[in-house]
């Protein structure tokens, strides 16, 4: 792509040539019958027999505009109409580079499924095509959202209950999907194209960083260089050159150098004070956490669903566990409505504060049991080859390693925030506990014989 504004691209001496000639061969070729391709075969044709004094005026009128190019094209550059054009440019690579690589990723990935309407469409259509012959799609498609909208919930709910079962398939078939390596490979890829258009877009303007000892003399001697590569050519030349200067103009070299890197350092100070700046971090976060939170995703569904569930984290926890198993509710707890999960909790705090401190114990020493057989657990999972192979994934990807099967939902909460968490040291094993009291070992030793924790205080 290129601005309208931009000075024209020079011609190469075969196309100023060629457009001198095109039309006069064009009458010629197709007055004789021929084809668009005999006019380049036969412009070819004549530029081979020109003479090589003549091939060198055009590559002369060439090289002309191409120095008249290079001087328009610098002031250009200059312009704010440039300085669109590339921020348009950026944006434009961005998208398209994005477009092709979820294109070439998700070409494997399930389809969505139909929904409710979706699937009473495709049964009626058929009817509503032959009741109003000569329609068009889009009035067919009002006459059956009108009787879709009439249709009573009775008459939905096989459509529902379909469409529910197709969207649960959907989604372990999605879930699968992204289990993948190359889903993975995809996540890293797009962070790379989303960090390179940020790049683009707000770091334009940004100040160049300023030459070393080293590139400042090659600038000062690079008339003299000869070309080429090998001994005493190019690079090697400027190499064996630098080699031989004194330390007096080695010196003045550096102090060239710490001036232009004062001055890149004020210039830079003052580009972070900007917007352009401001909005480069912003988008580097953005990216960043968008990144996390999706690998996050990846590696629960990857290993952290097969890895042992994580016990109740409070005493008042487990007393809630058994409060819900008495009452009927095995496995996970039903869904509530937030009024009627804020409800319970408060009736059951209102119990929990009813009890002793000694029975609150007893629950507490039942959810350290709990945490010591999950811990083993989790030592024996860490053992297995998906384990090493989390490990692997998860520096690819930068999440955390150990700390994801010890309060997962709290540790992905705060890094999707941004956070770093810094666990707690462990308790030394050598430290001394307070022995309990007699109260205390009484209720530890009778805990085994009754179902509610709440009946010890009365034998006691």
């Amino acid at each position: 792509a290129e601005s309208k504004k931009a000075p024209k691209k020079p011609r190469p001496g075969y196309g100023i040539f060629s457009d001198e000639i095109r039309n006069r061969v064009k009458e010629e070729v197709m007055g004789a019958g021929g084809t668009m391709g005999d006019i380049g075969k036969k412009i070819s044709e004549e530029w081979t027999a020109l003479s090589e004094t003549k091939k060198a005026e055009y590559q002369e009128m060439a090289q002309q505009q191409k120095e008249e190019f290079m001087i328009k094209f610098a002031e250009y550059k200059k312009t704010q109409d440039w300085k669109d054009f590339q921020l348009k440019k950026a944006k434009m690579d961005g998208r398209h580079a994005l477009n092709a690589l979820t294109r070439t990723t998700y070409k494997d990935a399930p389809s969505k499924p139909s929904n409710a309407f979706s699937l009473f469409k495709a049964k009626h259509l058929k009817q509503v095509m032959e009741e109003k012959k000569g329609a068009s799609a889009g009035e067919l498609s009002k006459i059956l959202g009108e009787k879709w909208k009439s249709t009573s919930s009775e008459e939905r709910e096989p459509f529902e209950t379909e469409a529910g079962k197709l969207k649960e398939e959907y989604n372990q078939k999605v879930a699968e999907f992204k289990r993948q390596k190359a889903y993975v490979q995809f996540l890293q890829k797009r962070v790379v194209v989303k960090n390179r258009e940020n790049r683009l877009v707000n770091l334009r303007d940004m100040p160049k960083k300023p030459k070393t000892v080293y590139a400042l003399f090659r600038e000062d001697i690079k008339d003299e260089v000869p070309s080429g590569k090998g001994e005493g050519k190019g690079m090697n030349f400027v190499k064996n050159k630098f080699s031989e200067i004194d330390a007096d103009e080695k010196l003045k070299y550096k102090q060239k150098e710490a001036e232009l890197r004062e001055q890149y350092d004020e210039e830079m100070k003052s580009y972070k004070e900007g917007e352009t700046w401001k909005e480069f971090t912003k988008t580097s976060g953005k990216i960043k956490r968008e990144m996390l939170t999706e690998a996050m995703k990846v590696m629960t569904l990857k290993f952290l669903n097969d890895a042992p569930k994580e016990p109740p984290k409070t005493a008042f926890a487990i007393f809630v566990g058994e409060k819900r198993q008495a009452a009927g509710e095995e496995g996970a707890p039903k869904k509530k409505s937030r009024q009627a999960a804020k409800e319970e909790v408060a009736e059951y705090k209102a119990e929990w504060a009813k009890l002793d401190k000694e029975t609150q114990n007893v629950y507490d020493e039942k959810r350290k049991e709990k945490t010591k057989q999950w811990e083993g657990e989790v030592k024996t999972y860490m053992e297995l080859p998906k384990w090493k192979e989390y490990m692997e994934e998860a520096k690819t990807l930068k999440v955390p390693v150990r700390s994801l099967l010890h309060r997962k939902k709290k540790v992905i909460k705060k890094l999707k925030n941004g956070m770093k968490l810094q666990p707690l040291p462990d308790r030394p094993e050598s430290m001394p506990t307070k022995p309990p009291k007699a109260r205390r070992i009484f209720f530890l030793e009778k805990r085994k014989e009754v179902d509610d924790f709440g009946k010890l205080q009365e034998m006691w």
